[in-house]
Formats: structure tokens, sequence, C-alpha cells
């Protein structure tokens, strides 16, 4: 068959492409973006304000928190803004450590690497960024560069 070159396709052609491939990639976004939004609702609606207070007050417990949070939701590093968004109460330097640390370490990646490396490099795949992250969010938050 004839495939005619580049600069023959139509300009409908090429903007048929266009939006067929925007619009693939956002509902592959929306695939992650709705559960995301899900866990922040399903979180702020279940957990008790007063059982967050003792976390929000300090960075020191605060950036913790959130980390841990952020492994055990397992939430896709597409919707994390949006789940840190929702975290009003916490300093930015605890949204950053939920935000950073996400995409890096969660109970998927975890449950991965045991099964295709030695417990050493499992152990520093989780060790090394989760203390890289803490270090560095600590380190701003004592700064003030993130109130």
């Amino acid at each position: 068959a004839f495939v005619p070159p580049a600069a023959a396709v139509s300009r409908a052609a090429r903007l048929h492409g266009v939006t067929r491939h925007m619009t693939a990639d956002l509902l592959d976004a929306c695939a992650w973006l709705l559960p995301g939004a899900l866990a922040a609702a399903a979180f702020r609606t279940f957990t008790p304000p007063e059982a967050l207070f003792l976390f929000m007050d300090t960075p020191t417990l605060a950036i913790p928190a959130l980390m841990g949070l952020a492994v055990l939701l397992s939430v896709c590093s597409e919707a994390d803004a949006f789940v840190a968004a929702s975290f009003v109460g916490f300093p930015a330097s605890a949204r950053l450590a939920f935000v950073a640390l996400g995409p890096m370490l969660d109970l998927k990646l975890m449950a991965m690497y045991g099964a295709a490396f030695r417990r050493g490099l499992v152990l520093r795949l989780v060790v090394l960024p989760t203390l890289c992250v803490w270090v560095a969010c600590m380190l701003l938050a004592g700064l003030g560069v993130l109130e």
C-alpha cells in the first residue's frame, strides 16, 4: 500500500491524531487521579481531626507521619500532589516529604523489590531514600524555607 509522505498528510488528520493521543493521556491520568482523590477524601472523612493535631503542630512528627502515610497509601505519583494538597493543616515540609517519598517507595514497590532483589539491596532501597527525604525535609523545615 502506498504511504504518503509526512508533508502530504492533511492538517485534519494530524489534528485528529493529536486529539486522540491527548484524550488517551487524559484518560490514563484520570485512572490514577480518581483513586488518589478517593483516598484523600476517605482519609479526611474517616480520620478524626484530634488524631492529626499531634502531628500537625511540629515538623519533627509531621514529616515522618506523612512519609509513613505515603508508603501506606501507595498512591500513584500522578495523584500524590492532589492527595498532599488535602493535608492543609500539615507544614509544607511534611507535604513535600509525602510527595517526594511516595513515588520512590510504597508497598507495591517494596513487594516488587523483595521478589527481584536480595535482602541487603532491598534494605538499601528502602532506607536510603527514606533517610534522604527525611533529612532534606527536616533541614528545609529547620531553615524556615517551607512554612
